[in-house]
């Protein structure tokens, strides 16, 4: 019996560690925004939100989803999600695309006077979302100047 616990509690001290380990590791990704683009046509705008990932450490990680909201000059204009597994590999880089949900007709609203204005005036575009790594929970937010 003795002999049992032993055997399970040496079992969970490894389990223990590696989760500690990942964890502590998958902190360290470093997410950024790259970039806002614009395509479409006015009446059916499409705008790609570009994050850039970063693993400084050896160890791969799934990029299990993104969620997050965007924001221009601090107005709420739609929302991102993607749930399409990515692998990050150790000591590299990747950029996700995705797709921008716009919102409520206010939110065309302002993007069409922010393409249209384009080059008179500066658009700060801010994302704020979560990241999953290996389930492991990462929260961020961006600004880039358009």
């Amino acid at each position: 019996m003795r002999k049992n616990v032993l055997i399970f509690g040496g079992i969970a001290a490894v389990v223990a560690f590696y989760l500690f380990t990942k964890a502590n590791a998958g902190n360290k990704v470093a997410i950024s925004f790259q970039s806002l683009k614009f395509g479409g046509s006015l009446l059916s705008p499409k705008i790609i939100i570009s994050l850039l990932l970063q693993n400084p450490t050896n160890q791969s990680f799934n990029i299990n989803s993104i969620v997050g909201s965007v924001f221009l000059n601090d107005k709420f204009v739609g929302e991102i999600n993607t749930f399409k597994k990515v692998v990050l590999t150790g000591n590299a880089t990747g950029v996700i695309d995705v797709n921008l949900k716009l919102g409520l007709l206010q939110s065309f609203t302002t993007v069409k006077n922010i393409i249209k204005n384009k080059g008179l005036k500066t658009v700060v575009a801010r994302v704020q979302g979560n990241v999953n790594v290996d389930g492991l929970v990462l929260p961020f937010n961006e600004n880039i100047s358009i």
